[in-house]
Formats: C-alpha cells, sequence, structure tokens
C-alpha cells in the first residue's frame, strides 16, 4: 500500500519536486527502506525530528514520545532543499534599517578568521593590507586624501590583517553612504554596510518551537474551526507543514499534493503561506485509502 503510493508520488513529482513524509520511530525503518529504493540513497535530502508531542504519549513499556520524524526525499540530484525567508527585523546580528527601507548590517571592514593574515605563504604583504585616512573633526574617510588619522587593518593583539574591501572602492564606499569610522576600545576603526545575509536561512534538521506542536497548535486550531473536540485523530500543527512547504520549494505558484489529507492541515497551511507572502500555490488533498498498484 505505502510502496505503491510511494511509487506514484514520484511519477507525479517535478523532476526538481521533494517528498516529505512524517512517521513515528516504530515504523521508521521500513518506511526509509521503501524511500531509498524507489527514490534513491543519492536523493536523500535530510530527515528532520520534529517535536510535535511536547507533553509526551505515555507508553507501557517504552520511552514516552515527544517527536516524530520528516523524511526528505527528491526526485532527481535537480532536487534540493531551499532556504526559508527571513525577516530582518527579527535577526540576531543587529540587522538596521537604512534610509531608503533597506537593511544592513555594520561590520568591521578589517577581516577576521580564515585568510585574513595580511601575509601569504611567500611572506608577501597583501595588497588589501593599506591605511585608510580619517579625519575626526569631519568624519571624512578616504584612501587618496591624507587625513590626520592612518588606520591599518592591526587586530587587538598586533597581527596584521587585511581589509574586506579592495582600495580602489573606499573612496566611493565613503560617498554613498556605506563607509565611516567610528571610536572603539581599540582605537577607530571602520564600518561597512554588509547587505548580505538576508536571502533565507537552510531550515535546521530539530525543529523543537513551541508551534511546531502538534497537540497545542493542530488539535486545538482545529477543534476552534470546527466548534467540536478531537473530531480528527493527531492533526498536524499547520507551522509545521508550511516549513515543510517552504523548505521543499521557493516557487510561490507551486502545486503541493497531499496523499493522507486527514483534516486538511495541508490545504490550512497552503491558503496561510498564500496570504503571507502573496503567493498562488495550490493543492490537491486525496484520502482515498486505494490498494492500486501505481503505473
Amino acid at each position: 500500500f505505502i510502496a505503491n503510493r510511494l511509487q506514484l508520488a514520484k511519477n507525479l513529482l517535478a523532476e526538481d519536486g521533494v517528498l516529505c513524509v512524517t512517521i513515528d520511530d516504530y515504523e521508521m525503518p521500513r518506511l526509509w527502506m521503501l524511500l531509498d529504493d524507489i527514490f534513491g540513497y543519492e536523493n536523500h535530502l535530510g530527515t528532520v525530528v520534529i517535536r510535535n508531542n511536547p507533553k509526551g504519549r505515555m507508553t507501557k513499556r517504552k520511552f514516552s514520545l515527544v517527536h516524530e520524524y520528516g523524511i526528505f526525499f527528491g526526485k532527481s540530484s535537480k532536487s534540493t532543499i531551499k532556504k526559508l525567508p527571513v525577516d530582518p527585523s527579527e535577526k540576531t546580528h543587529n540587522y538596521k534599517q537604512d534610509t531608503d527601507g533597506s537593511w544592513f548590517l555594520p561590520v568591521n571592514l578589517r577581516k577576521q578568521g580564515v585568510d585574513s593574515d595580511a601575509y601569504n605563504k611567500k611572506g608577501e604583504l597583501s595588497h588589501r593590507f593599506y591605511p585608510i585616512y580619517f579625519d575626526p573633526e569631519t568624519g571624512a574617510v578616504s584612501v587618496t586624501k591624507e587625513y590626520p588619522v592612518a588606520i591599518e587593518p592591526i587586530d587587538s593583539k598586533g597581527t596584521k590583517r587585511i581589509w574586506r574591501r579592495g582600495k580602489e572602492v573606499i573612496d566611493a564606499m565613503y560617498e554613498n553612504g556605506d563607509l565611516w569610522v567610528k571610536e572603539t576600545a581599540h582605537g577607530y576603526q571602520p564600518y561597512f554596510k554588509f547587505r548580505g545575509g538576508l536571502d533565507g536561512k537552510l531550515a535546521q534538521s530539530i525543529w523543537a518551537e513551541a508551534h511546531f506542536s502538534a497537540s497545542d497548535y493542530g488539535t486545538k486550531i482545529l477543534d476552534s474551526i470546527l466548534g467540536e473536540r478531537e473530531k480528527f485523530q493527531y492533526p498536524k500543527a499547520p507551522q509545521a507543514v508550511k516549513q515543510s512547504i517552504l523548505s521543499a520549494t521557493s516557487k510561490k505558484d507551486a502545486l503541493i499534493l497531499d496523499f493522507f489529507a486527514g483534516s486538511g492541515t495541508t490545504g490550512h497551511a497552503v491558503l496561510e503561506l498564500n496570504k503571507e507572502d502573496g503567493g498562488d500555490r495550490r493543492f490537491i488533498l486525496c484520502t482515498n485509502n486505494e490498494n492500486g498498484i501505481a503505473e
């Protein structure tokens, strides 16, 4: 029954399509073998642990179950896990909003960590080790005009590093308002507006946030919609389905198929996503437990 459904799913998937199956640890080993056989080990995109029952499900002999698995397989080498959207205002790295509405992160122009040493293996000094001139009275920054203060990319330990940008762009960065100097505990330091890091982030392999709880954000939400208690057993949390969809595709006009529709959480999740980002996603929900052979 499951093998037929999985084979049919593979046939229906686009070449860059992604399948997500959620399962508990009891059936996990058998499901994994089927997925591996039908989709191929090389198309396994990851297995996520979802904390869907924080209070735990009681058993007689086993551990109290608080999680399930989300197994992601792609149809082909074109299938990839996509980055989740990022809200700059919620970034933990202190992104700031510019006057034109764009977002940036203030970053020290001096490079740190890997490949930041000013000397190469031959002992030659990098062309990115050069002085940046600063006028404390006016705030002016330049590499072509010699102001009173010369700043070199030397760290607090006295090690010579390199600048993150070449000498040829410094004056233009200052003129555009993307470069400035501020006084720190280690003297004057040039900072620039880093505008990267906002293209999204990959979901991690453990989803433990409260909104993934099926009991609190699945059952209760469904009860409030239907006006009845426990009409469906174990409905999914919409947020878990939304994150699965966003991880599988970045297309806002994607078509999402759910073979085990149950209470319709997938449809609920798609409608919420469309409302949130103006998407035009469509969904197909199936509940028939047919036993036919996939062709």
